[in-house]
């Protein structure tokens, strides 16, 4: 090989190991960016986080005013990465399950908000929705958007409670007696109760509660 095609070869070797390492720098460039953008749209997405989460809590106090339950918050944080949930163990007599859970997070570059909504009942009579989910861009972070959203799935919740409470398979798991009317009836449905010598009576209206009383010499 003469001293031409020599430095020809090694010429165009040169060439593509350049190349390479321009390719490796322009990769090292492009990632760094990326990091260094990814941790920046974290850094706007956390104080988001923190008021949706103030703003679920305040409307699922609003719910434990009317439905009785225990909540079991989870929540994980590092310096890109977000995560918390809160899971409602309903107290009910007519279903063995009634867990309502909501789940805030972001997508892997953070750009978008995301959002769940999960529903369990056991065992299941009629239908109902068990999963939402909502993604909302970081850069068209609309509050209203997410408060409509909350608002829509505490409701649908409360719909999913108030079909437990009518459906005929769950009000046989609850069914009591009035003792002066003689008939049997969902626990839900009692107007009145009254305890007495140790046992709690139901009532279908407060007429047959009077009628207990006054025949048990508990009326003055």
């Amino acid at each position: 090989m003469d001293t031409a095609t020599k430095a020809d070869l090694s010429g165009r070797l040169d060439a593509v190991l350049e190349e390479a390492r321009s390719r490796v720098v322009a990769f090292q460039s492009e990632a760094e960016e990326s990091h260094r953008t990814v941790r920046e749209r974290f850094q706007r997405f956390l104080p988001i986080a923190e008021r949706i989460t103030a703003m679920a809590r305040e409307k699922l106090e609003r719910l434990r005013e009317r439905v009785e339950f225990e909540s079991k918050p989870g929540h994980a944080q590092t310096e890109q990465f977000y995560a918390r949930s809160v899971t409602l163990d309903v107290k009910s007599e007519m279903a063995g399950v009634v867990k309502l859970s909501f789940r805030l997070g972001h997508n892997r570059d953070v750009t978008q908000i995301m959002l769940d909504y999960e529903l369990e009942i056991i065992p299941v009579f009629f239908q109902f929705t068990p999963h939402a989910h909502l993604d909302i861009l970081l850069e068209a972070y609309d509050e209203a958007t997410v408060s409509d959203w909350l608002d829509d799935r505490i409701v649908d919740f409360a719909n999913a409670y108030l079909e437990l409470h009518l459906t005929k398979q769950y009000q046989e798991r609850v069914l009591v007696s009035d003792p002066v009317a003689n008939i049997s009836f969902p626990k839900y449905y009692a107007a009145s109760t009254l305890g007495h010598g140790g046992t709690t009576y139901y009532f279908v209206s407060d007429e047959t509660r009077r009628e207990f009383e006054k025949s048990h010499g508990l009326t003055p």
